[in-house]
């Protein structure tokens, strides 16, 4: 995939391009049309390369540290000459002159462009209405972004803007100075990236509390639940200004680097764990599997949210490295924004576990309410019927150990099991039937609650039978 430039580039630098080198003669015409990575050679030794800048993947929890509430996304940039300004520029240009060659007022008939039209076609279908899903089409909606003035209103959007007010922006929009939509965003040349009062530079630069702490509004308005310690920029950043993990990100293990060079664009990188909202497993569920399914070396190092991801790879049967690589290989020739995919062909297929008359493996759309019953099924199997079959031998031992305690001639070889004798006996037999019962119900809940989330959704909805919707 191609990628807009920003800075010296190394293919460019390698092929001596004059676009590659910030001192080269700006009349000598480049040679490199496209470019594919963001690396730049070493000025120091020019046969290492390195990478412009790298993604970085916060998870931040609520005030008890128990709950993943909410992610963080940054972009270290490394390169002097690499601006998120001129990329802006850039897009914004590339999306009003596609956006205006569809429009009959918008662009002069000598001057509108047939391909322009077809693309803004393929535009509104991938991106949407603002009624559609984001879920399956926020990697696209950067094409709505035609000028400061949309773009500006992109950022209260993400604030959280609301009737109430601005929610928690980046910015104090009422500070910012009169002719603000006039100026164009640009790329700076001296290695600020860009100095416009809206340039993402600013605006989402970590150093500044208000870009630290912005988008943290429930869709209610009221603010998502985040432990202090992920609000302070100061624990961020040491005494000379560099970025460092804070205590609490290291001790919770959620904080993920993207090494791979190739990838451009962050929604083309996986989720180091599935974001659950609020439908996840009790603590109750989750307790057992992690008794009996996680090695007691691991649990001392697990946080919630690790526990949580390996519980759903044991429910699904479906490992996150295998997952993954699924991922990798679909996306080789089928990504969220192709063109000429149908709406089928980005919708998911799996496995039932389901085989025909041959013995061949089913694969088929992916039907929600059947994966949650599958996935129940599983747990059901899995979990909780063997943790009772060990549970039915410690007591069958337990049981025999009483009643030969006192000699096969005792009378506790006869008594009732509410014999004060058997006190040991009843005692497991009520701690069994109390957790039994506390996981059953998790489990329930969990099934429920899953239902719901799919009602709920726009995207799980359109694999509901329309019979169940109209009850």
């Amino acid at each position: 995939m191609s990628i807009g430039r920003s800075g010296d580039h190394e293919e460019m630098q390698r092929s001596g391009d004059p676009d590659g080198d910030s001192d080269a003669d700006p009349d000598k015409k480049s040679t490199v049309k496209r470019v594919f990575k963001y690396t730049y050679v070493n000025p120091s030794d020019n046969n290492i390369s390195l990478p412009m800048f790298v993604i970085g993947y916060e998870e931040m929890y609520d005030e008890d540290l128990e709950e993943v509430t909410m992610i963080r996304v940054y972009k270290f940039i490394f390169h002097a000459n690499h601006s998120d300004s001129g990329l802006l520029r850039n897009q914004m240009d590339e999306n009003q002159r596609t956006f205006a060659s569809a429009g009959m007022a918008h662009s002069q008939n000598d001057q509108r462009r047939t391909h322009l039209i077809s693309q803004q076609k393929q535009c509104r279908a991938l991106a949407g209405s603002w009624h559609k899903n984001l879920e399956e089409s926020c990697g696209t909606q950067y094409v709505r972004i035609t000028n400061e003035t949309n773009y500006q209103e992109s950022i209260k959007h993400y604030g959280g803007r609301n009737i109430h007010g601005y929610g928690a922006p980046p910015i104090e929009f009422d500070k910012l100075p009169p002719g603000v939509l006039t100026k164009s965003i640009a790329a700076n040349t001296e290695g600020l990236g860009g100095t416009h009062p809206l340039a993402p530079e600013y605006v989402y630069n970590a150093k500044r509390v208000m870009a630290f702490t912005a988008g943290r509004q429930e869709f209610d308005g009221s603010n998502i639940s985040i432990h202090p310690d992920f609000l302070d920029n100061t624990k961020y950043f040491n005494d000379a200004g560099d970025f460092t993990i804070p205590e609490v990100s290291k001790s919770m293990g959620g904080f993920f680097f993207v090494t791979d060079p190739n990838v451009t664009n962050i929604f083309d990188v996986a989720l180091p764990r599935s974001i659950y909202g609020s439908v996840c497993a009790g603590r109750h569920l989750l307790q057992l599997f992690k008794d009996e399914k996680v090695d007691s070396k691991e649990t001392q190092s697990s946080s919630s949210a690790s526990l949580s991801d390996r519980f759903t790879n044991m429910m699904t049967k479906r490992d996150a490295m295998v997952l993954e690589m699924e991922r990798h290989v679909s996306e080789n020739v089928l990504t969220f924004d192709s063109l000429d995919s149908s709406e089928m062909e980005r919708k998911s297929m799996r496995h039932y576990g389901e085989k025909d008359g041959e013995n061949n493996y089913l694969i088929e759309p992916r039907q929600i309410m059947k994966e949650i019953q599958t996935d129940t099924r599983q747990v059901q199997t899995e979990l909780i019927e063997p943790w009772l079959k060990k549970r039915a031998i410690v007591r069958e031992e337990m049981n025999v150990k009483l009643r030969t305690a006192e000699g096969e001639e005792s009378d506790l070889m006869e008594c009732d099991e509410d014999d004060p004798r058997m006190e040991d006996l009843q005692k497991l037999d009520d701690e069994t039937q109390k957790r039994h019962y506390d996981v059953v119900k998790d489990l329930c809940h969990l099934h429920i609650n899953r239902i719901e989330s799919s009602f709920q959704s726009k995207l799980e909805r359109e694999n509901i039978p329309s019979g169940y919707l109209a009850m």
